[in-house]
């Protein structure tokens, strides 16, 4: 009888506990919703909302926790206690997680760029997509996930750009007309949405390669998160349907030419 009854009292004071932290979870929810709600109107970029997102988040489900195990007799005071040493020989062994949360604490303080930024860091370039304390994601132009530990991006030289530009470029023959084919070039992608009116697109002569030249058209992505080479792909696409366009005209206009020149000729 008196274990029954304790097996019962032990089974009200955990669902009292898991009720506890239920109340804070949902108070977090609420104050997530009223949060995001209120910093969308204020001046602050992502970088520092997110991180009082994060804050806000850890402190509220923590404090409902430690409600949660102190009713339920699980005193916080000697498990404090023994993690300050736990943690103190842990930090010894996690020296690269120290300094990549240090790392974050100076990217957050230093703000060398935020959430959704270009940015070009060791050679690989991508879009900011989201800025812990031990780590920085980005959204490389392929479309992969890059995670950079924050102390490799203290230390490195983080390059600022604005647009993301693609360059492709298009063989011809050296007979063409130049000036015909950069029209358009430039005609066909005049109303694609996925690309900048400005800064304009440029066509420009890249070189020779043997019997023929080498066009190249330069365009800036409106979106930093679209797949480059997809992107590479649709305008190399575009070019082909324009050049064969321009070679036909100016071979039909030759034909005309051919044909009134021999009925002159007879006449």
């Amino acid at each position: 009888m008196d274990i029954h009854r304790i097996n019962i009292t032990l089974l009200s004071t955990i669902l009292v506990a898991l009720a506890i932290f239920l109340i804070f979870y949902l108070f977090w929810r609420l104050v997530r919703k009223t949060l995001v709600t209120a910093l969308t109107q204020t001046t602050l970029d992502r970088t520092i909302t997110h991180f009082i997102e994060l804050g806000l988040r850890y402190s509220i489900l923590l404090t409902g926790a430690v409600t949660a195990l102190e009713y339920a007799g699980i005193s916080m005071h000697p498990l404090i206690a023994g993690l300050g040493i736990v943690g103190l020989t842990l930090g010894f062994a996690s020296k690269e997680i120290l300094e990549n949360v240090f790392s974050g604490l100076m990217v957050l303080w230093d703000r060398p760029f935020g959430i959704g930024d270009l940015v070009e860091i060791n050679g690989r370039c991508g879009s900011v997509e989201e800025i812990n304390l031990r780590s920085t994601r980005i959204v490389t132009l392929d479309g992969r996930i890059l995670v950079i530990p924050n102390r490799v991006i203290l230390n490195s030289a983080v390059t600022m750009q604005p647009h993301v530009r693609v360059d492709v470029e298009f063989p011809l023959d050296l007979n063409e007309n130049v000036s015909k084919i950069r029209e358009a070039f430039l005609k066909c992608m005049i109303d694609d949405d996925r690309f900048l009116k400005i800064p304009e697109p440029k066509v420009l002569l890249a070189g020779f390669r043997d019997d023929h030249m080498i066009v190249q058209l330069q365009i800036w992505l409106k979106d930093p998160k679209e797949h480059l080479q997809i992107a590479a792909a649709l305008v190399r696409e575009r070019m082909l349907v324009a050049a064969r366009e321009v070679s036909a005209k100016a071979r039909l206009q030759n034909t005309s030419q051919t044909l009134q020149h021999s009925i002159d000729l007879r006449i």
